[in-house]
């Protein structure tokens, strides 16, 4: 009697009978397993390309959390001043919020906060920091993190512009004059020297971004 060790082979059995009785009988695991990883890796592959690239990231620093309607405001008002920048065909600003928290809150919501926009001035692809009066206490501080001189060309002092004062961040997005937010532009921190990018290619898309911005909604 042959053993199950020692499978027919097509020859013997045909090529239809052979994938049933010898292949998956005896393989039946691997063929799912393979099956399965292809799925995975097909479907990992079309996330991928589903998922839009930003044309560029702004770190929004608060004190308390921001609605996300109201982030999404601020998303879509930047995306419509900077337009589709990496050609991908499609203009997309994400701007990613981190919550400080409070006291009450407990230590490791601050401080999970504190060490992500901490991380943050070590990414060469973050150069714009949006704070209310709580992030800007604790992060705009006179080490060379924020550039002054860029901040005073968009009329802001000590680092720092006042965006609020902008129709479309007062009116749609809420901030205002007891709630006021502010811009941060980075400065030339230890990880643009090492990096040895140009000014124009470290600072080009948040500078543009800017000016159209300023340009699109500073005179409405």
């Amino acid at each position: 009697m042959r053993s199950d060790s020692d499978p027919r082979t097509i020859r013997e059995l045909g090529l239809k009978a052979w994938l049933t009785e010898v292949l998956w009988y005896h393989h039946k695991g691997k063929i799912i397993a393979g099956l399965v990883g292809v799925i995975v890796v097909l479907w990992l592959i079309g996330l991928a390309r589903s998922q839009t690239k930003p044309d560029i990231t702004l770190i929004l620093v608060t004190g308390t959390e921001v609605d996300a309607t109201a982030v999404d405001t601020l998303e879509s008002a930047f995306a419509s001043a900077l337009g589709d920048e990496n050609g991908d065909g499609k203009a997309y600003v994400s701007v990613t919020q981190y919550v400080l928290g409070s006291a009450g809150q407990g230590g490791d919501i601050v401080y999970s906060a504190s060490a992500s926009v901490t991380a943050s001035f070590l990414n060469n692809d973050v150069v714009l920091y949006l704070f209310d009066e709580a992030g800007l206490s604790m992060y705009n501080i006179d080490d060379g993190r924020f550039s002054d001189e860029l901040a005073e060309k968009y009329g802001g002092t000590d680092r720092a512009v006042r965006i609020s004062d902008v129709p479309v961040i007062s009116e749609l997005v809420g901030f205002n004059d007891d709630y006021p937010l502010y811009l941060c532009i980075k400065g030339k921190t230890y990880a643009y020297t090492s990096s040895k990018l140009t000014e124009e290619e470290y600072y080009g898309t948040a500078l543009k971004l800017l000016d159209s911005f300023y340009a699109k909604y500073a005179q409405q």
